[in-house]
């Protein structure tokens, strides 16, 4: 089971992070202000070199430019590229376009499952991308990711039966829970962000929290 911890905003949150035993670790790179979360490039590249178990550092970024997300490419030293933007916005064909420009680049691709479609839009990207990340969506925002919120966990089983592709689940994944969700969905890996945090300050990670989620998944398999 990979274990996916997100949300990382500085060194020393990586550095502890990684000790603790996640994965891999994922950070938002982005300008100021497009989300809370968010770092610019050079501290991407702090929080990355920060890591020194091995763990498998993820960039993940919001845009649908292709030409920003190229940008990002080459500024920053992460193993993973995490694209989030809309299934929309980031279609297939787009990110073939990319990984055939970028020989050896790897992708994971978020999914929003906010109903049955979402199979559907799991299933166009099949063999393209190397990962798939199952999240859930703010209703009120209209947002992915980072919300603390569970999602349809059958219709992610669903998607886990129908592809090929690893599926990370995410979405509301926290220490009490997340045994429940890999029993359930059968996940290739499992992520956290908000609720590996801290309750009194969302840019820093919790340690216990963050070790408890380790074991509780370590636990299910």
């Amino acid at each position: 089971m990979i274990i996916q911890i997100y949300g990382v905003m500085n060194p020393a949150d990586a550095a502890l992070v990684a000790e603790l035993g996640a994965d891999q670790i994922g950070v938002v790179v982005g300008e100021r202000g497009t989300v809370w979360d968010a770092v610019d490039f050079a501290a991407a590249n702090r929080i990355f070199s920060a890591i020194k178990t091995g763990a498998t550092k993820v960039a993940l970024t919001l845009s649908s430019q292709i030409s920003t997300i190229e940008t990002l490419i080459r500024a920053v030293h992460f193993d993973i590229l995490h694209l989030a933007a809309g299934v929309d916005d980031v279609q297939a064909d787009r990110v073939a376009e990319l990984k055939r420009r970028h020989p050896g680049l790897r992708v994971i691709r978020t999914v929003p499952v906010i109903g049955p479609e979402a199979v559907l839009a799991a299933t166009a990207f099949e063999g393209i991308v190397d990962y798939l990340l199952l999240d859930s969506r703010d209703p009120d925002k209209m947002s992915v990711g980072a919300t603390g919120r569970r999602h349809d966990w059958d219709t992610s089983a669903r998607i886990v039966t129908t592809v090929r592709t690893p599926v990370i689940l995410a979405g509301g994944l926290s220490p009490d829970n997340v045994r429940e969700a890999i029993r359930t969905v059968r996940p290739w890996g499992v992520d956290s962000n908000t609720l590996t945090s801290r309750g009194d300050d969302r840019t820093r990670k919790d340690p216990e929290r963050v070790r408890r989620f380790i074991e509780a998944a370590r636990g299910a398999v």
